[in-house]
């Protein structure tokens, strides 16, 4: 239907939960717009690829808080709400 841009995704690729209302959530905070919001995200690592009634599901850990999700691969390939981390974008944020 649509051309939606679709990324691979491996043991060891990082992934950081995107906010959609950014600036609704800064405001709310009191925060101004300009604020990095990357301060309150969490670094989420596919440690493992496991398969689910034949669908396949990236383990992500986050080593900060210690936190698991088991996301769909299909959700994280689309990057709808987990966007993935470059070297260059994981080194500003750390």
């Amino acid at each position: 239907m649509f051309n939606q841009k679709r990324i691979e995704v491996k043991i060891g690729d990082v992934f950081v939960e995107y906010f959609h209302n950014k600036k609704k959530i800064l405001s709310m905070m009191g925060l101004s717009k300009d604020f990095e919001i990357s301060n309150f995200q969490n670094l989420w690592t596919v440690v493992r690829i496991n398969n689910f009634s034949g669908y396949p599901h990236a383990e992500l850990h986050d080593t900060k808080s210690g936190g698991t999700r088991i996301i769909a691969v299909d959700a994280l390939e689309k990057q709808e709400n987990y966007k993935k981390y470059t070297p260059e974008q994981l080194d500003k944020a750390v």
